[in-house]
């Protein structure tokens, strides 16, 4: 029976799989130890998989490229641990983690401020930790001293490990089970590394999570969320960026073929960005480390970049994600939006409403002129009225553009008064709703709704925009 499905053309046997997915429901697909099982709840999907080699992994290419999330750093690792075959995570395409707080498990990384020598000669910490060094560490950290990190390859996990305890040193352990007091937001810490009946020495955490991630070195889609910083030591917050910047400088040493990119932290340089070669999407808030002129530096390496998505969060979600704290800046500026290679897609959502957007100001509308011609997505999502002159240049922009689809959720003053929305509407467009009404909420706004979409005639298509699909 499998033989003769197998003669079916691999289009079709992809469109029978498909379809089997759809009907199935989705609750055992996410654990891939259960796709090695016969176990009930009897699932179709699972039998698919018990038929013949060729089948089992054209079924797991189709499951292991849909969208993945993770809660944790930790259920990240431990699901790529129990994979039954460690080839089928190159068919991996979409990952979402998300660490919205430092747990503390398996190797504890204590901070302490500078002022308290974070090198403790007695050996006890804050609330009597104790530094715990096993023969190993003692003898690599020594071997770091005297040699330093090389520029070994970085496709090993052991050049990882010697690049954190390089910048970091060994962690600090509890005496007893003694709970920290503080909350700790560390990638690192996230990760169990020490498991009750594990008889072999226990990996480093920079270890395992570099072969995670080298796992799926073929995800083309990466989602992390860092949270928000809440620690109260000083210096901690400055201490936990680095660690995550030598973090995501790992993830983007292993996973080279991202495309697309979500980045939820705004406490940390864009240097990593630089090896994401094949990044066409790019969705992060617009602030970081980078100086404007570093982040200029740092796009020009990315040539296949047509994407760029600015959020800001509501002013509910965390006071903290609204400001620009010390040694960040707004990176993304008019000069470099002006300076970035010709977008197909632009998107701005600014989710606060206490706030101004420094994205939505007269100058940036100009900048993003330079794209005109290739523009073809813009969406403009603020819950922040816009300045007149900032309405203004926005709709005189989408007016002479040749935007295909277009969503734009403005408010306006209402002293701009009527607003003749539809005729602002590019050619491009097809299908439009839109909409000018008196905000509830604020009678002294005007809620502006401009929504379309339609195809690119082939006429409207340039040698340019030709060569840009061939490159791709």
């Amino acid at each position: 029976m499998a033989s003769s499905f197998l003669t079916l053309p691999p289009e079709l046997r992809l469109e029978i799989y498909r379809l089997a997915i759809r009907q199935t429901h989705p609750h055992a697909l996410s654990n891939l130890r259960s796709l090695s099982s016969s176990q009930p709840p009897y699932n179709p999907i699972l039998s698919l998989t018990l038929i013949s080699h060729q089948i089992r992994r054209e079924v797991l290419a189709l499951i292991l490229a849909k969208s993945r999330y993770f809660g944790s750093l930790t259920a990240f690792c431990d699901w790529v641990e129990r994979a039954p075959e460690k080839e089928v995570l190159g068919d991996v395409r979409d990952v979402s983690i998300s660490v919205t707080s430092g747990r503390l498990e398996g190797l504890i990384h204590v901070r302490l401020p500078v002022e308290d020598d974070l090198r403790n000669r007695n050996g006890f910490g804050v609330g009597g930790w104790k530094r715990v060094k096993s023969a190993k560490e003692e003898e690599e950290e020594e071997t770091v001293e005297k040699v330093g990190v090389s520029e070994e390859d970085k496709s090993t996990a052991r050049y990882w490990h010697r690049r954190y305890i390089s910048q970091f040193g060994p962690p600090l352990l509890p005496p007893g089970p003694t709970k920290s007091p503080w909350n700790f937001n560390s990638l690192i810490s996230s990760i169990i590394t020490i498991t009750p009946g594990r008889t072999k020495s226990p990996k480093h955490p920079m270890e395992s999570a570099f072969e995670a991630f080298n796992a799926i070195s073929n995800v083309r889609r990466l989602w992390l969320h860092l949270g928000a910083f809440s620690n109260t030591i000083a210096g901690a917050s400055t201490i936990v960026a680095d660690e995550q910047e030598l973090i995501l400088n790992m993830i983007s040493t292993a996973c080279t073929n991202v495309e697309e990119f979500t980045i939820m932290s705004r406490h940390v340089s864009l240097s990593y960005l630089r090896n994401f070669k094949r990044l066409r999407r790019l969705h992060f808030d617009g602030c970081s480390r980078s100086s404007p002129n570093e982040t200029r530096e740092i796009f020009k390496t990315l040539n296949r970049l047509e994407e760029v998505v600015l959020y800001r969060y509501p002013h509910n979600y965390s006071r903290e994600q609204l400001l620009v704290g010390e040694g960040e800046y707004v990176s993304v500026t008019p000069e470099v939006l002006s300076s970035l290679y010709p977008l197909k897609g632009m998107r701005i959502w600014h989710l606060a409403s206490d706030t101004q957007s420094p994205f939505l100001t007269l100058v940036f509308i100009r900048a993003l002129q330079t794209h005109w011609r290739t523009l073809r997505r813009l969406q403009i999502v603020s819950d922040h009225p816009l300045e007149p002159a900032v309405a203004e240049a926005l709709l005189d922009f989408i007016v002479g553009s040749r935007v295909v689809d277009l969503e734009v959720k403005v408010k306006v003053p209402i002293s701009m008064g009527e607003v003749d929305v539809k005729g602002y509407l590019p050619a491009t467009v097809g299908a439009t709703r839109t909409s000018c009404g008196v905000s509830a909420k604020d009678a002294s706004v005007r809620d502006l709704l401009m929504m379309a979409s339609g195809a690119v005639p082939s006429s409207e298509l340039t040698d340019y925009d030709l060569q840009i699909d061939w490159n791709r």
